[in-house]
């Protein structure tokens, strides 16, 4: 599409490109009308504002190459704060200044718990987190993540599944402002047994060796199917680092009661 762009030639006119397209070569969203910063840099534009990618970044300052992101997170992968830029363009400087415009924040939330032996010990806990979050963010929907510290807060949240932990905080907020929601809970143990170690690491080992073809292979019932694409997206490297960190947490919880 670039292509279809005219080369500036009027040096006392300002020249701004509205281009919906991705840098070519970047596969970690669907390629459209793909470009490179060449290819925008040889018109000699003032200025090129990019739609299409929804996060929100500057490729280049001279001249401004800018992704604004989108006004408003649609899902979990479309975390942090949204909005436009407002430009103030002239042939010698360039300012941007950042309106965030998102109704809901999709965030994620860590909270380190020790010590914990009973229900509402938790729950307390938890609720000064999320209070103290949505005091800074606003109206939320988080990615809670139980960070647990010791031997005996790993014991207690073994006893029930993590949907039960998730109902409960979602009662514990439910109609209460600002709007909180939150979406799961990943309980990360992070205490390592010594007799669990072995077995662990030789598998993790196994998983964090697997080639990008492996990956394809292993996904591949998931990414052909004719209905389930097109609610996907393009498999990432963080997409990857998520699925290694489920598959730790799953030998974390199920290798005690293997011994």
């Amino acid at each position: 599409m670039v292509n279809h762009f005219p080369v500036a030639t009027d040096p006392h006119a300002f020249h701004i490109g509205l281009l919906h397209g991705s840098v070519a070569g970047n596969e970690s969203h669907a390629v459209y009308a793909p470009f490179t910063l060449s290819d925008l840099q040889s018109k000699h534009y003032d200025y090129w504002a990019l739609g299409h990618i929804h996060t929100r970044q500057q490729l280049s300052v001279d001249p401004p190459v800018v992704y604004p992101g989108n006004i408003q997170g649609r899902h979990r992968n479309e975390t942090g704060e949204k909005g436009f830029y407002e430009v103030e363009l002239s042939k010698t400087d360039t300012t941007l200044s950042f309106i965030p415009t998102s109704a809901v924040h999709f965030g994620q939330l860590e909270i380190p718990c020790s010590g914990i032996r009973h229900a509402n010990e938790w729950l307390r806990q938890s609720e000064e987190a999320l209070n103290e979050y949505t005091s800074d963010k606003g109206p939320s929907i988080v990615d809670l993540t139980i960070m647990i510290m010791d031997v005996e807060t790993a014991d207690f949240f073994a006893q029930s599944p993590d949907e039960i932990w998730l109902e409960a905080i979602r009662e514990m907020f439910d109609g209460k402002e600002p709007f909180v929601w939150v979406q799961r809970i990943t309980i990360k143990n992070l205490v390592r047994s010594e007799s669990s170690n072995n077995l662990l690491e030789a598998v993790l080992g196994q998983v964090e060796n697997w080639s990008s073809d492996e990956w394809n292979h292993i996904l591949g019932d998931l990414y052909q199917h004719v209905r389930a694409i097109r609610y996907l997206d393009a498999f990432t490297e963080e997409d990857l680092s998520e699925l290694q960190e489920d598959v730790e947490q799953l030998l974390l919880k199920e290798l005690p009661s293997a011994k």
